[in-house]
Parts: C-alpha cells; structure tokens; sequence
C-alpha cells in the first residue's frame, strides 16, 4: 500500500506539473500571437520584430521546456527551471530600472516566472523520485 500511495502521488505531482506548462505555454503563445496580429492589422511596422522577440523570449522557452521533458525529463526540468529563474531575473532588472505599478509585477511574475519553475520543479521531483 506505501509503494503505490506514493506512485499514485508521483503520478498526479507529473500531471500537475504539465497542466501548469501547458496552461502557461498556451496563455502565452495565444497571447503573442494575438498582440502580433493587432500590431500587423493596426499597420505597425514593428509589430513583426516585436512579437517574433516576445516569441522568443516567452512562448518559445516553454514549448522546448515541455519537449524536452516528454523526452529527457530531468533535461527539461533543468530548462524549465532556467527559464523561470532567468525570466524572474529580467523581471527584477525592470523592476530595478523601470516603475512597474505592484499589481502589474505580480500578475507579470505569476503568469511569466512562477509557472516554468513550478513545473520545472514538479517534474524534477517526480523524475528523481522514480529514480529511488
């Protein structure tokens, strides 16, 4: 019975950790892609280099993420725990540099850094703990 409470919990720790990445990777791609698609019908020029940098940065960490951890977990765990830390890095340097009203820095740190390192963390755990 201990075995298998734990394989059962080690089990939904690992679907937990992809409902939070793919939520994420969902909400930002939809995201980008509709900011990309008001600044091309809106006629801004630099709504292309824009939303491709924002692809990059935002959308693209997390799509990886969630490949490389359906084939090499303990890889895209690490990925996906860089990511959140490097995304909460930057989020602080704006921070530092640039006024960011308290909502928006929380909202912004709730939906960008926490998912990636939550996830990241959750699918660590369960790939070591399957491990032992």
């Amino acid at each position: 019975m201990g075995g298998e409470g734990r394989t059962h919990w080690r089990r939904w720790w690992r679907r937990l950790g992809w409902v939070v990445l793919l939520l994420a990777a969902g909400f930002w791609t939809l995201f980008t892609g509709v900011e990309f698609v008001s600044g091309l019908i809106g006629g801004e020029t630099s709504a292309l280099v824009g939303g491709l940098m924002e692809f990059a940065v935002f959308v693209a960490p997390l799509w990886i993420g969630a490949a490389l951890v359906w084939r090499w977990p303990p890889v895209g765990a690490v990925w996906l725990l860089l990511d959140g830390m490097i995304l909460m890095t930057l989020l602080i340097v704006r921070a530092l540099t640039f006024y960011i009203p308290p909502a928006d820095l929380v909202m912004t740190a709730l939906t960008l850094g926490l998912p990636p390192l939550v996830a990241g963390l959750l699918f660590l755990v369960t790939w070591w703990r399957d491990r032992r």
